[in-house]
């Protein structure tokens, strides 16, 4: 699975003070990231130089540093042909750093503080969902719980102002010109597909285009978990996921941000 640019830098940002490692930590970083929230069992140095591309950093000399990994006693990598994983005492150290538990502890935090912060009563009962869902270890329900959150909230909040209601019905023809249809009610929501949803809000200029962009994004991702795959999503992937559409979606719009917002950096080694 091929690492977006925003991932790879959301990771880099993540982690304190990246830029003062050596270059055989930030290898071991990187085979980590690939690893735990691409789930690449075994990488090549091609995997690892496209990391340090995407996050703008000039990469050491893979084909020396890599195999010198591997040859330590003991090793930090295993190295099978040309390819490699980390060892799995490693892999352990990198894990607790990086983010497995302390993962779990922010996004466990976040969903059970969220209920005082929705009013209203159908979001808390997905939210609560969610939650139970994440804590089971049932990543794929986690997420696709979250995101049901989020339209749901994205709805009410539509909904709420007759004004973004209006700017709403009025781009649907704007944005898809067969589709002949006035939202009065909750319901008429029915009548159209999430990312038709999320389209004409950004036709209507309703929300940033960093909300815009996370909700695109993450939608691709609810769809690959609401289906039969041979994906496996991991917590990692559950956390990104989650505590992206809570903070940069349904908390951004609950809060009344406009489109001048940033996107918040995802870091799993801060718990709320």
């Amino acid at each position: 699975m091929e690492s977006s640019p925003v991932e790879i830098e959301r990771f880099v940002l993540s982690i304190n003070s990246f830029s003062s490692l050596s270059p055989n930590e930030k290898i071991l970083a990187f085979i980590w990231f690939l690893h735990y929230r691409k789930n690449i069992a075994e990488v090549t140095t091609k995997d690892v130089r496209s990391c340090f591309s995407s996050a703008h950093l000039v990469p050491p000399h893979l084909s020396v540093y890599m195999p010198n990994l591997a040859n330590l006693k003991p090793p930090r990598l295993i190295r099978r042909k040309n390819h490699y994983k980390l060892e799995a005492n490693v892999r352990a150290q990198l894990t607790a750093l990086y983010g497995v538990e302390q993962g779990h502890i922010r996004v466990t935090s976040l969903l059970s503080e969220l209920p005082r912060r929705l009013p209203i009563v159908s979001e808390r009962d997905f939210l609560q969902e969610c939650l139970k869902c994440y804590q089971a270890g049932a990543f794929r329900a986690a997420i696709v719980m979250a995101w049901n959150l989020t339209m749901s909230h994205l709805i009410d909040w539509i909904m709420a102002d007759p004004a973004r209601l209006s700017a709403f019905n009025s781009s649907i023809s704007k944005r898809y010109q067969r589709i002949s249809l006035k939202i009065s009610k909750r319901h008429d929501f029915e009548d159209l597909k999430d990312e038709q949803v999320v389209e004409i809000c950004n036709t209507a200029n309703l929300m940033s285009k960093n909300v815009v962009t996370v909700l695109l994004e993450k939608l691709k991702k609810r769809n690959i978990a609401a289906h039969p795959s041979n994906h496996r999503f991991t917590q990692l992937q559950a956390d990104e996921i989650v505590i992206d559409l809570i903070e940069n979606v349904v908390l951004q719009l609950e809060n009344g941000n406009d489109t001048q917002n940033s996107i918040l950096t995802f870091n799993p080694k801060s718990a709320i």
